[in-house]
């Protein structure tokens, strides 16, 4: 489903949900950067949370974050190793971008199946 925070996020500080480019000059990443929302205090007193989903509603946002992941991968993977609920949404699309299988990481007991433990 729709993140409508996200979305209404993204419109409250003037990005728009279908068109985004970098700025030329720009540092590096900080186009995307843009694109992450920081919630202060959150989940207690001192901690900035980095909450990705505005990042992941955004189309072009999301794709460039990928793309420039892929290319700082120098030797083809066999796997991409993703941890629980965020890492599995980026760890499955970099996995298709660099044709390469996703190993899921979970806590013991959440998935069926025969798994590996340590």
């Amino acid at each position: 489903s729709l993140d409508f925070s996200a979305a209404f996020y993204c419109r409250a500080i003037g990005l728009s949900v279908r068109k985004w480019r970098h700025v030329a000059g720009e540092p590096m990443n900080d186009d995307l950067k843009r694109l992450v929302r920081t919630i202060p205090d959150f989940p207690k007193p001192g901690i900035q949370f980095r909450d990705i989903t505005t990042l992941l509603l955004h189309p072009w946002g999301f794709g460039e974050t990928v793309s420039r992941l892929g290319a700082t991968v120098e030797e083809e993977p066999d796997l991409i190793a993703a941890v629980e609920a965020r890492g599995f949404a980026v760890g499955a699309a970099l996995a298709v971008e660099l044709g390469c299988g996703l190993l899921l990481i979970r806590k013991d007991g959440k998935l069926p199946g025969e798994t590996i433990a340590e």
